[in-house]
């Protein structure tokens, strides 16, 4: 390969790359962050705990089309116990919704909510069950 060749490839490298680099800033510049937060009420039923999850914008507005999947796990026993998948529905206001999951005995729980739209959150939060 003769340098002039080489330059003429390193050329193309970089146009490309700069090219994919305009394209790609729009979608990235629409993925502002968003908050996620929650509060955790039992049941009526042992070990069952109904959470509402409230989901806001960078600007603090309510987010009303999100999808949101809970996964629950004992952070000390990992994997060793099968809570279900609980997904989230609308709770009848904007950016606010609830869902339902029964623990396997008491102690220390952690939450893995995660937001899969409009963009992409995932956030820990962990709590005690009695």
């Amino acid at each position: 390969m003769t340098a002039r060749h080489f330059n003429r490839i390193t050329t193309a490298a970089v146009l490309l790359f700069v090219s994919a680099g305009w394209l790609l800033a729009p979608a990235f510049a629409q993925s502002e962050p968003l908050s996620v937060e929650w509060t955790l009420a039992k049941t009526g039923k042992r070990l069952e705990r109904e959470a509402l999850i409230i989901v806001t914008n960078a600007q603090g507005q309510p987010v009303s089309d999100a999808s949101i999947e809970v996964k629950v796990d004992m952070p000390s026993m990992p994997m060793m116990h099968a809570v279900p998948k609980a997904t989230a529905t609308p709770a009848g206001q904007p950016g606010r919704y609830k869902t339902k999951f029964t623990l396997e005995m008491a102690g220390e729980w952690a939450a893995q909510i995660e937001v899969t739209k409009p963009v992409r959150t995932k956030v820990v939060k962990k709590f005690n069950a009695d």
